[in-house]
């Protein structure tokens, strides 16, 4: 699942308009690139290099204080990285990141296991995010994708967030 913090980033982020740009990266010559061989710059960026006009971007805006993740399926299967504001990057099972991250972080750590399916890692996100979300959790103010053998990307519409939902706000039996 990727998400992004309205109050951190200027633009939202929509996974699936950053996938095109990503296909060059990912593909060399006809052959997938493993995943930890995508090649992050080691240039560290100056400050006279990158120039934000005053009118681009809030007073309170950080645009290098960005974390994310991602995700992809490569020859070794589904592998999902973590990146912090300082570059660096660690791969993991299950990761929590943005608002209210440590307490989904703890509830991940709980819950997943290796033998989990996809629909219950969907269903067990979804639950974990509804907890830790001030607003209440609909496929308005959610998106959700899924990176698998499988299907490789799949991002979900409206209706298939929409009914994961109402499984996880059914009473268990």
């Amino acid at each position: 699942m990727v998400a992004g913090d309205q109050r951190l980033v200027h633009t939202p982020f929509v996974p699936s308009g950053y996938c095109s740009p990503c296909a060059p990266l990912v593909w060399n010559q006809g052959f997938l690139t493993p995943l930890d061989g995508l090649s992050m710059s080691n240039n560290p960026v100056k400050a006279p290099d990158v120039r934000f006009s005053s009118s681009q971007f809030r007073k309170q805006h950080r645009p290098f204080g960005v974390a994310l993740l991602f995700a992809g399926v490569d020859e070794r299967g589904p592998q999902l990285y973590h990146m912090d504001p300082s570059g660096t990057y660690i791969r993991y099972e299950a990761k929590a990141i943005g608002s209210g991250s440590e307490g989904a972080q703890q509830a991940l750590q709980e819950i997943y296991h290796k033998n989990m399916t996809l629909h219950e890692g969907c269903k067990h996100a979804l639950s974990i995010l509804k907890q830790v979300m001030e607003e209440k959790l609909d496929s308005t103010n959610v998106e959700m994708a899924t990176v698998s053998i499988k299907d490789n990307y799949h991002l979900f519409n409206k209706d298939e967030v929409q009914r994961i939902i109402e499984e996880i706000n059914q009473p268990s039996s």
